[in-house]
């Protein structure tokens, strides 16, 4: 029992020695590990610590559990309670929330409506559009494709995360001189 109170009681006292950071951030970077809810950290600490040698390794922390502000954003979408990375996208990095497949749009944009993409009073601005404006050096990184559905969460605004470019508008019927893909 002793060892647990001592190993959480120097976890708090880390905690609360840690300096407070006061005035505007300089920069934010917003580290996004897609699809990694709580269960899926909690096997990703278990076999970090594993693969070290604790026993059990439930106890091994990632290294982003020690950043000084973490927090957690619900990705739910509108029209399902299962998310994907496009509505999810919208949700984190815009704070509306849309429809499944749907990124950079409000819930008024249904799945692959064209026409709804287009409406202006229908886009989502993001952390990215926020930071622009302010006259913020924004950019994205990623190990995706540019066009994949979470990165593209900062800049698109379309009915359907598969539109990467005029073919996929085309062979879902649009007009890519209309409707707008991913890419453009």
């Amino acid at each position: 029992q002793q060892f647990w109170k001592d190993d959480a009681q120097a976890r708090l006292l880390w905690e609360i020695s840690q300096r407070e950071f006061e005035g505007p951030a300089k920069n934010l970077i917003i580290f996004l590990g897609d699809g990694m809810g709580v269960s899926t950290l909690t096997a990703a600490r278990t076999a970090k610590g594993q693969a070290a040698g604790l026993e059990g390794g439930e106890q091994d922390i990632l290294s982003f559990e020690e950043f000084p502000h973490v927090a957690l954003s619900r990705t739910y979408c509108v029209d399902s309670t299962v998310a994907d990375s496009a509505c999810s996208a919208t949700a984190y990095l815009g704070g509306v929330k849309g429809n499944i497949g749907t990124m950079g749009v409000s819930a008024a944009v249904k799945y692959k409506e064209c026409f709804g993409q287009l409406r202006p009073e229908n886009h989502v601005s993001s952390i990215i559009e926020w930071a622009r404006v302010a006259g913020k050096a924004t950019g994205i990184v990623t190990t995706s494709s540019i066009v994949d559905a979470s990165p593209t969460g900062a800049y698109a605004h379309v009915a359907y995360r598969g539109w990467y470019n005029d073919q996929e508008v085309l062979e879902d019927g649009g007009d890519p001189i209309v409707c707008d893909d991913i890419a453009e």
